[in-house]
């Protein structure tokens, strides 16, 4: 019995310290996916309506200078 105990233990240290090393990795896997998705939302945003505002700015500058 003795030597089964040692190998639960040896077993549970192993998990133990594995754990937060996978946690670690999921979370880092999630955490690169939500960037990218919001990435290529900032990226299609601004490419779409940047140019609008700055038209509409400019249209202003133009109006109150004229």
């Amino acid at each position: 019995m003795g030597g089964r105990k040692a190998v639960e233990k040896s077993i549970q240290k192993s998990f133990g310290k594995a754990i937060p090393v996978i946690g670690a990795a999921i979370g880092g896997g999630m955490d690169w996916f939500t960037t990218q998705a919001a990435g290529k939302l900032a990226i299609e945003y601004y490419e779409n309506s940047v140019s609008d505002w700055v038209a509409e700015v400019f249209g202003l500058c133009e109006e109150k200078g004229a």
